[in-house]
């Protein structure tokens, strides 16, 4: 997939958590890319620099049109923020193990919730400044990665947005 990392108690890798992020921004952003996701994080895996310089190719589409995904540019900077909120997290609770503490992010995430209805008993909601800070990590990695300044800022809201809400 993505980059090897550790997982936590419930299974969820970083990897996991990236594909999780992407999905959610995908689904907002270009939902028509999500059939090629698997195929985008087999690719980022193998050789992210390759991943994001293809972007732009001939596909076989029926009539030869040029497609060009943002799905790579979403896995990487998904990827970053996903690390940088697990970042968040161990700055704030020390005390927690990393996986505790992947297990909020998948939360912060996903949303997801405890049959019934309820609530799991965390994960504690980012506050504005922790939001800003998922924020200007995403545009850094976009535009590290040379997108354009408006496309840098729109997938760096869909991070961010996608993150709060999950929430």
């Amino acid at each position: 997939m993505v980059a090897p990392h550790g997982e936590n108690a419930s299974g969820a890798s970083e990897d996991e958590l990236t594909r999780a992020l992407t999905e959610q921004v995908l689904q907002g952003i270009a939902p028509e890319e999500l059939p090629f996701l698997d195929d985008v994080l087999n690719e980022f895996g193998h050789d992210p620099d390759a991943a994001l310089k293809g972007r732009s190719r001939e596909e076989a589409v029926g009539f030869g049109l040029e497609l060009q995904l943002v799905a790579p540019y979403v896995v990487a900077v998904a990827g970053a923020a996903v690390h940088f909120l697990l970042d968040i997290l161990m700055d704030e609770l020390k005390d927690e193990t990393r996986a505790k503490i992947a297990e909020t992010v998948h939360g912060w995430i996903t949303g997801k919730k405890e049959p019934g209805g309820q609530s799991p008993p965390g994960p504690p909601p980012l506050n504005a400044e922790q939001a800003r800070r998922v924020r200007n990590v995403a545009l850094v990695k976009a535009t590290d990665l040379g997108l354009a300044e408006d496309r840098a800022a729109l997938l760096a809201d869909a991070i961010v947005g996608a993150v709060m809400v999950a929430q």
